[in-house]
């Protein structure tokens, strides 16, 4: 299977195009993944580990956003989530020697950008400002 949906991914996450969360605590990350569980109308799709083609995906039909934290936590590298529709992704990723904060989180696509906004609009990752 094919990448569902190409990730814009420069050299700094922080210039990446959509809604991006970089260099944060895991705290942080969490709360924004479950403001995002609360929102998100599609739960279905494809997980995989970033750039590892070896691996591909996994059919998901009821994903929590919140396990991308905890796999990216595990496995310390990029963990993507390709809803259904392909119009999108939504990955975390985890590099504890960053220099800083371990994850960042972002989310591409327009329609998910658009619904998940809010999610990265205010401190503590509950929708609203």
């Amino acid at each position: 299977m094919d990448v569902p949906f190409k990730l814009d991914w420069p050299r700094r996450i922080e210039d990446a195009h959509g809604l991006v969360l970089p260099y944060a605590s895991e705290k942080r990350v969490v709360s924004v993944a479950e403001c995002i569980d609360n929102a998100i109308a599609s739960r279905g799709g494809w997980v995989g580990v970033h750039g590892n083609g070896y691996l591909g995906f996994c059919a998901v039909t009821d994903l929590r956003i919140v396990g991308l934290v905890a796999a990216a936590s595990a496995i310390e590298d990029t963990v993507v989530f390709y809803p259904r529709d392909g119009q999108g992704a939504i990955a975390v990723d985890c590099y504890p020697s960053n220099p800083g904060e371990a994850f960042s989180l972002f989310v591409q696509g327009d329609a998910l950008v658009d619904e998940l906004a809010p999610c990265f609009s205010s401190e503590d990752g509950s929708e609203g400002s």
